[in-house]
């Protein structure tokens, strides 16, 4: 009896040990790795001929799982102040300022199908490396290259002739600024 309930034991503990290595080797591995990011959105809209600025606020969130992604948001927006002034006659009467919730929910967002879905209905498409190439343009990023470099270091995916791109523009983009003298 003692002898089948000491082997029940060392092979339980056994499982459990091959599961802790395989939990903890999926988790190592980048694309089973998820990565959750929150925050609150306080922005406004341009100025329209007719309506805005907008204010918007509210709560979203971004999680990574791989692969795929999950995002929400639950965004408030009115007209802003300022339109209250300009377009308004300085009247803050609320019934006036348009307000409204926009709910966003994004569940397994596909990279690829996403953008295959907006090249179909001509919405223009910006990718990693462009958002980063317009950061370095509006001196948001100070070193395109190595910014570059480290994104190549993950798992993230793109044609050598594409990061050859944003690094010859980058370039171009350094030159032009030093003939400028800035």
């Amino acid at each position: 009896m003692k002898s089948n309930a000491f082997e029940w034991t060392a092979r339980s503990i056994a499982v459990l040990v091959v599961l802790a290595v395989s939990i903890s080797a999926l988790a190592e591995n980048p694309r089973h790795k998820t990565y959750t990011f929150s925050g609150v959105m306080n922005a406004y809209s341009p100025q329209t001929t007719a309506t805005g600025p907008y204010e918007i606020r509210g709560p979203w969130s971004l999680k990574l799982k791989g692969d795929k992604a999950d995002f929400s948001a639950a965004l408030d927006m009115e007209l802003s102040d300022g339109w209250v002034i300009t377009k308004n006659g300085g009247i803050f009467d609320p019934n006036a300022r348009g307000a409204h919730t926009h709910h966003i929910t994004l569940v397994d967002a596909d990279d690829e199908a996403a953008r295959l879905e907006a090249e179909r209905r001509n919405i223009p498409v910006q990718g990693t490396l462009g958002v980063l190439d317009l950061a370095a343009e509006h001196g948001l990023l100070v070193d395109l290259p190595d910014n570059i470099q480290r994104l190549r270091s993950t798992n993230f995916r793109a044609s050598k002739k594409l990061f050859d791109f944003f690094l010859e523009r980058d370039g171009l983009r350094k030159e032009r600024e030093a003939e400028r003298g800035n």
